[in-house]
């Protein structure tokens, strides 16, 4: 080994020694730098969700809070409690026993209902708990509100996701009655249990069931009244569409005529008697729509009096001699539904419309919903009577139904038949199956019982 091979081993030593010294701290240096930007973006981001969370978590003053006092003359303050209507109120348990009475404004409220750590009281004959159910989709806002120790409201933001309750922030320090916003209005709809950490809606608290009122979120009437219909029509059926909810809001059948000599149905005294005498429940469609004409143009169109027989709910008009009533989307044919009333009550975009087929589409935060319907391509002679409809879901399809439409009571021969039929295929034939309706009630009166539980 000469020294020209050692003086070079040792320069490249040196020089690898210095480059890696070099290469490391530039990379220390880069990992430095990139800390000090993740901990800006960081501090940033707390900053952004605490900014969030305080926009979104509800002031006392806005929610439905009254303060209880144990006497008429409202000196002696014991708590504060939600109101639930109907002149009731729904409260957290405090040192002590549950009191009889409480005065709430100056009136005397009676202790109806207790369970485990909440109570009920009402200055009512008649208490209830109006309250609404949660969304079973998507994340929503529910207000905790719970009592301090110096008797005063704190509310906490929890998040309502999936059946379960989340807190982005802070986790409420006591019991809490859970508040959500229906319509502008906060209702309870269950009570957070402190122990057990666990959130429990409001019909799993057994002594309470029985006096809850549930609302639903309604459709406003100028919503209905913004409607749009188009229709697709052949020589054995008219369908009529709505844009909200891209359903079909009527099937209409036409009676055997000159004009309709394909058609099977004929009028019976019922239909006349509509005609006649409330022509203005008559109408088909019920409101001006849109079709396609033969030169392929959209045009707009009036009702026409009669010559159809109805398949599908219809809603009562002014000058009939009974109140008004507008039929909700969610009864429409094929409408999607769910437990939020918004997904039948959305208003659907038309991608097009020819004398053959229509679709539209409705995008959600969580999914897009793409519905078509076609005549079949055989002609109304081959295949009469049909309609083919594909309901394509994007996304979450989870909590979702798809309304039939169908009235649950015909009138047959003058007398209404409570029934449900529906067809399948089975073993290569087409079979018409009979669906028992629900009962509302059960009568047995063939025992005698020595106890019911």
């Amino acid at each position: 080994m000469n020294k020209r091979f050692l003086l070079f081993a040792l320069s490249m030593t040196v020089i690898l020694f210095f480059v890696n010294q070099y290469l490391t701290s530039q990379k220390q240096q880069e990992y430095e730098e990139y800390q000090q930007k993740q901990r800006v973006l960081t501090e940033e981001d707390k900053l952004g969700r605490e900014i969030n969370v305080k926009e979104r978590t509800a002031n006392s003053r806005d929610l439905p809070l009254h303060r209880a006092f144990t006497d008429i003359n409202s000196k002696e303050s014991l708590t504060w409690v939600v109101s639930c209507g109907n002149g009731s109120y729904l409260s957290t348990s405090w040192q002590g026993d549950w009191v009889n009475v409480i005065y709430v404004d100056g009136k005397a409220a009676q202790l109806i209902q207790t369970d485990d750590h909440f109570a009920l009281y009402s200055e009512s004959g008649q208490p209830e708990i109006t309250s609404t159910y949660l969304p079973q989709l998507g994340v929503h806002d529910v207000q905790i509100v719970s009592i301090t120790d110096n008797q005063h409201p704190v509310v906490t933001l929890g998040e309502y996701d999936d059946g379960q309750l989340f807190f982005p922030a802070s986790i409420p320090h006591a019991n809490g009655i859970a508040l959500y916003k229906l319509e502008g209005t906060y209702l309870p709809v269950g009570v957070y249990e402190k122990t057990s950490g666990t959130y429990f809606p409001l019909s799993k608290l057994t002594h309470f069931t029985s006096l809850i009122n549930y609302r639903v979120e309604t459709v406003p009437q100028e919503t209905l009244n913004q409607q749009e219909y188009f229709v697709l029509e052949n020589e054995t059926m008219q369908v009529v569409f709505s844009n909200l909810g891209g359903a079909i809001a009527e099937i209409n059948l036409p009676f055997k005529s000159k004009e309709d000599h394909e058609s099977v149905v004929l009028p019976v005294n019922f239909d006349r008697i509509i005609d006649k005498k409330y022509s203005s429940n008559g109408r088909f469609p019920n409101h001006p729509y849109h079709t396609v004409n033969q030169s392929g143009e959209t045009v707009l169109k009036d009702p026409v009096l009669g010559g159809y027989y109805p398949l599908l709910r219809r809603g009562i008009e002014k000058g009939s001699g009974y109140p008004p009533y507008t039929l909700p989307p969610q009864y429409y044919a094929f409408n999607t539904i769910s437990e939020d009333p918004e997904t039948s009550g959305t208003f659907y975009k038309l991608l097009r419309f020819d004398q053959k087929m229509i679709q539209f589409e409705a995008t959600f935060p969580n999914r897009r919903i793409i519905k078509t319907y076609t005549f079949p391509e055989e002609g109304d002679k081959a295949a009469p009577y049909c309609l083919y409809v594909s309901i394509k879901v994007e996304g979450d399809s989870r909590g979702l139904w798809v309304g039939s439409g169908v009235p649950e009571v015909e009138l047959i021969s003058g007398s209404p038949a409570p029934i449900i039929k529906y067809s399948t295929v089975r073993n290569g034939k087409h079979v018409v199956e009979k669906l028992s309706l629900p009962k509302t009630s059960t009568t047995m009166s063939s025992f005698q019982p020595d106890w019911v539980s």
